[in-house]
């Protein structure tokens, strides 16, 4: 069983002139042009052995997110994964495919206060300890 915590970020630069420097008496023209350009990066690390898995994509969205998930889960294909993620639309979605030996929780659940206490970590426990997780490790088993 392997633990990742996982994120995203975007990454890029977006230019804006809006003023420009000449000398008296002299007045500049600029023209405004807005420049957008950004890729995302998709990155999952296990803390255990400093494993990191990462992804660079052009949209950040749920076909992403799956494209990403599938990546991590044949990059570790005897392992069961348990991804730990923040939340975000993408992590929710019902059009999210999460493949077999892999799944997910978010922090909220983790940390759903400054202090979490025995019964959120209880809740956690529950959370990432539930049946799919042992029926891939009953299987693990029975196969060899």
């Amino acid at each position: 069983m392997r633990l990742m915590f996982a994120d995203e970020a975007r990454f890029g630069r977006m230019r804006d002139p809006r003023s420009c420097w000449a000398p008296a008496p002299h007045r500049p023209v600029v023209n405004l042009a807005l420049v957008r350009e950004f890729r995302y990066e998709y990155a999952a690390v296990s803390p255990w052995d400093g494993c990191l898995d990462y992804m660079t994509v052009e949209k950040m969205n749920t076909d992403s997110m799956t494209r990403f998930l599938a990546q991590v889960s044949a990059a570790h294909s005897k392992e069961f994964i348990v991804m730990v993620l923040d939340g975000a639309s993408s992590h929710r979605s019902k059009e999210l495919k999460i493949p077999d030996k892999l799944v997910t929780d978010t922090t909220t659940a983790i940390f759903t206060g400054t202090q979490p206490g025995r019964a959120d970590m209880e809740h956690t426990t529950a959370r990432l300890f539930r049946e799919p997780c042992f029926r891939f490790l009953g299987r693990r088993n029975q196969s060899g």
